[in-house]
């Protein structure tokens, strides 16, 4: 935000902490460009929904021409009502802001619309005003808070799952991860605690990637099955004879998923090592079932 007064960075930091409502709800580097995340990036990627649409719609709204026209009286409206009608006002307001380039106005509309959207329970105009906010607030200009940034993305994330949208709220969440694991300087972690993070993106996607936990099971085999052919390791019970590498590889596999046909034979020097790969294919088949529920699941 180069070219900002200070009188505009400290209304934006004044307007922060009266627009913010109540604590946080609960929940790659270069898969996410980090990059172009203000408040005015009306760019149509999957982490947004809604872009350049100045007037989103607020569901619990009155509908009707009257609600249109704004000639519904106050006695006609309950107070969800209210909040949702001013939620939509603040919303679009931060849209006229947005296009004029003055993303201080734009900033604290959204926060407005924020908050009245949550106190309505509109939670796709809360989803999508706090997904900008944060997304401002991930911005190396200030005023940056990447900590902050996380907690309105989770909040992001919470409403997209009350309004049913499942799949926007699981590419929030993996965005969260993916900022938590790669900005080491801006969020602080136990060196521990970020390799367990690590280990979950490579080998799951952050529990949301299946498909990746098959992908580390293949690689596993493989690996164990050059590892088997290297130190001879695996000879077949009839004749005696070592295992090539590719009766080696499918040596690797049977032990991995714990078959154990009998035709092939650890050697008195690996049994060790097929002992370690047997315990890696049960917890791996095991883990692609908890993976696999918590990806199909609608929450």
């Amino acid at each position: 935000m180069e070219g900002w007064s200070e009188g505009a960075v400290d209304k934006v930091r004044a307007s922060s902490r009266c627009h913010t409502v109540g604590p946080s709800f609960a929940f790659l580097g270069s898969e996410f460009d980090m990059s172009d995340r203000s408040v005015g990036n009306d760019r149509n990627d999957e982490l947004t929904v809604g872009t350049g649409r100045s007037h989103l719609p607020a569901d619990l709204a009155p509908l009707g021409k009257s609600a249109e026209s704004g000639q519904s009286s106050d006695s006609d409206l309950d107070s969800y009502q209210h909040a949702s009608l001013r939620a939509r006002e603040a919303f679009a307001r931060a849209e006229e802001a947005t296009k004029g380039g003055e993303d201080a106005e734009a900033l604290e509309q959204y926060l407005q619309c924020a908050a009245a959207a949550e106190s309505a329970h509109e939670w796709y105009l809360t989803a999508v005003s706090c997904e900008r906010v944060a997304r401002f607030l991930m911005n190396p200009h200030p005023p940056n808070d990447v900590e902050r940034a996380l907690r309105m993305y989770r909040r992001a994330a919470a409403a997209y799952e009350q309004s049913g949208l499942f799949t926007e709220a699981r590419l929030i969440t993996y965005l969260v991860n993916s900022i938590r694991l790669w900005r080491v300087r801006e969020v602080s972690m136990r060196f521990v605690q970020r390799a367990e993070l690590f280990t979950y993106w490579l080998t799951a996607g952050f529990g949301l990637r299946p498909l990746r936990v098959v992908a580390t099971s293949l690689t596993i085999i493989f690996l164990y099955g050059m590892g088997f052919w290297l130190m001879g390791g695996a000879v077949d019970s009839q004749t005696g004879q070592t295992a090539n590498l590719l009766d080696s590889i499918y040596f690797s596999g049977i032990t991995f998923v714990t078959v154990g046909y009998g035709d092939l034979v650890p050697l008195p020097h690996a049994r060790w090592v097929a002992l370690t790969e047997g315990f890696c294919g049960a917890f791996l088949m095991g883990f692609f079932v908890v993976v696999l529920a918590h990806r199909l699941a609608p929450a």
